[in-house]
């Protein structure tokens, strides 16, 4: 039997985590009707079958198949909300995170002014506005048309295809990845893309869901893929396309050429966020998987 390599640690420690079976596929196609209108159910029909991997190494998980970039594409074109509007509590919440981030960056970019900032990966285009009215000269990248409610913003340069942008040779002062390297067919390969908008001063901001805190806990696998009237699944198909670890997390930005910026400069960012997360490594409580880092 051939053995599963890991793409992170090229492990072959590896282990099937969950699969489309008999005991799930019911909760599949509920899923696919409610979430793609039907659409998931196509994709499997003509061959893909999918299966969750994991690494016993790194902790990191992700699918043996996935879809066709315009198969993904229209995936979400086709999506709709499950019903869970956001709380008003939720929203200031999240507004309030935003701003904490865009300052912490603020208080660690070597410059006062013109700072350009891109947004990788921008959805809905949330983050790209308040980044634009704090003052940075935003660019929003986002592949997926449909999503994308930045085309009007005058303020605001929106693009869906990266290639516009390599002609222009220009470099960010930020780029922003939040909640983005999960949802990539191939997170390596957008990682060392970035290279190219990077200069040696450019910070990097990454964030993705923590595969060993996800709100399933020890059920994740037997709650996947959808439970009615809970949040998206961490593995969500094919939404989620990977899960990362923090150990895992660190490996794959070292095997793509970036480090963390310097102790004093995470303390800067945010005095908070830099005790908490030692504090999670100092108790074993999972870690981590948020990154502020630089190309080498």
């Amino acid at each position: 039997m051939q053995k599963i390599c890991c793409p992170v640690c090229d492990s072959v420690k590896t282990e099937i985590k969950c699969e489309l079976d008999d005991t799930n596929r019911d909760r599949f196609l509920e899923f696919s009707e409610i979430k793609f209108s039907g659409y998931l159910q196509e994709i499997i029909n003509i061959g893909l079958h999918p299966i969750i991997y994991g690494c016993n190494q790194c902790g990191f998980c992700w699918y043996n198949e996935i879809p066709t970039n315009n198969q993904l594409m229209k995936m979400y074109s086709c999506g709709k909300s499950l019903g869970l509007t956001p709380t008003f509590e939720h929203k200031i919440i999240k507004e309030k995170a935003i701003t904490e981030l865009l300052n912490g960056l603020l208080r660690i970019i070597k410059k006062n002014n013109n700072i350009s900032l891109l947004d990788y990966g921008s959805g809905k285009g949330g983050f790209s506005q308040m980044a634009s009215i704090s003052g940075f000269n935003v660019t929003a990248f986002e592949p997926s048309l449909s999503r994308n409610t930045l085309k009007t913003k005058k303020n605001i340069n929106y693009i869906n295809d990266l290639s516009v942008l390599k002609n222009s040779k220009i470099k960010f002062d930020v780029i922003v990845l939040d909640n983005v390297l999960e949802h990539l067919p191939d997170p390596k390969l957008a990682l060392l893309e970035i290279h190219k908008y990077c200069n040696k001063n450019t910070i990097i901001y990454v964030s993705v869901p923590n595969i060993l805190r996800a709100h399933e806990g020890k059920d994740i696998w037997d709650l996947w893929p959808y439970k009615k009237d809970t949040m998206v699944h961490t593995m969500a198909p094919f939404e989620h396309l990977s899960g990362f670890s923090p150990k895992s997390l660190d490996l794959l930005l070292k095997k793509c050429s970036y480090s963390n910026i310097s102790k004093i400069d995470n303390f800067i960012f945010s005095p908070l966020i830099f005790i908490k997360k030692i504090m999670l490594n100092l108790f074993s409580l999972g870690g981590s998987t948020m990154r502020i880092i630089k190309i080498k």
